[in-house]
């Protein structure tokens, strides 16, 4: 849709994602380099599944426990950051 707003396209791409793989609330997604944590919170809120994401970036990590917490989906996700090798759960 041409004139779809970025929120409205940014939707649209996390329910591409989302939808063919039929996400239950029993299911458990693995995203592997989160970015921003919008996969994570979108599959959390509308599927009610548990989310593990990670990262390199402690920056990234930090902003998608944010978003998590301000959308109230801090339960369904876990966030794993590895920096130095070494692995820190968040």
């Amino acid at each position: 849709n041409t004139g779809a707003t970025l929120e409205q396209a940014q939707e649209h791409k996390l329910q591409s994602i989302c939808k063919p793989l039929q996400l239950k609330p029993n299911d458990h997604l693995l995203e592997i380099c989160n970015g921003w944590g919008g996969l994570a919170c979108y599959a959390a809120k509308h599927y009610s599944c548990q989310v593990t994401n990670t990262t390199i970036s402690n920056e990234q990590e930090k902003v998608a426990t944010q978003r998590a917490e301000e959308r109230g989906c801090e339960d369904e996700i876990t966030c794993v950051w590895k920096d130095n090798g070494t692995f820190k759960t968040v």
